[in-house]
């Protein structure tokens, strides 16, 4: 699992000085689906009270692999910020993103920076946070 997210995660980077394109969120979805059976739309309709014990119960995620799933939510957030008005999207892949970021503090011995930036720059970008 941890090898297809890093790719994921990789070509996403990649992404991120073109338009983001169907195509590009196509395979997204397709690599997702094949690796753990969801795709991001089925991420989002999970109920942001028990997202977390939802995906590690159902898709046994281990604390590195939420990471890159984080990472993933994060970037398409970003890369959707640039290109659609899709506000209500780009908020809950936001949210997600900073509900595992959240986990991951709670869990995780290690301090990452780069969690924490992103993790306040989501409070800035959605209020409710």
């Amino acid at each position: 699992m941890g090898q297809v997210l890093g790719k994921i995660l990789a070509d996403l980077l990649r992404f991120h000085d073109k338009p983001l394109s169907e195509d590009n969120i196509e395979t997204v979805n397709h690599l997702l689906q094949e690796e753990i059976e969801l795709n991001l739309t089925e991420f989002l309709h999970i109920p942001s009270d028990n997202f977390i014990s939802e995906i590690i119960k159902n898709k046994k995620f281990n604390h590195v692999n939420l990471d890159k799933l984080a990472e993933i939510l994060y970037s398409i957030a970003q890369l959707k910020e640039n290109s659609t008005t899709d506000r209500d999207t780009i908020q809950k892949l936001y949210y997600r993103a900073f509900i595992i970021y959240h986990h991951l503090n709670q869990i995780t011995l290690t301090y990452s920076l780069n969690r924490q930036l992103k993790t306040e720059r989501i409070k800035c970008l959605i209020p409710l946070v």
